[in-house]
């Protein structure tokens, strides 16, 4: 990492090297790190409008909902033929996101017993 706080995932990404950045993250490239103004490579990679590499780090888990220190996301900062495939992870990060509520919500309110609480307890 740089001065800047700049990896090499965040190089890869930024100048449209695929096939580098798979190899990164194979070898477990944090693919959300931040850099020093807050870009994650998957900012870079939306802001040089490199799809393919924004599609590779979404599918390793890239959070395509992070903000950088000017609070965008990546898709603010996108070009506009790579906006679709960041507006479609957004809508699954927060699906995923509102699934995992109403599982955790759905456990908490369980007793041991496996039936469900009701206002007194468990019934």
């Amino acid at each position: 990492m740089g001065e800047d706080r700049c990896t090499s995932l965040h190089k890869a990404a930024g100048n449209g090297h695929k096939d580098i950045v798979e190899v990164l993250l194979r070898n477990k490239a944090n693919v959300d790190a931040v850099d020093e103004n807050g870009w994650t490579p998957l900012h870079w990679a939306a802001r040089c409008g490199y799809i393919e590499v924004a599609k590779a780090l979404i599918e390793n888990g890239a959070d395509p909902l992070l903000k950088n220190k000017d609070g965008n996301i990546p898709r603010g900062l996108a070009r506009n033929d790579i906006k679709k495939p960041l507006k479609d992870a957004e809508k699954e990060q927060l699906g995923a996101t509102t699934r995992s509520f109403v599982v955790n919500c759905i456990i908490k309110c369980c007793c041991c017993s496996g039936t469900f609480c009701n206002r007194d307890g468990c019934s």
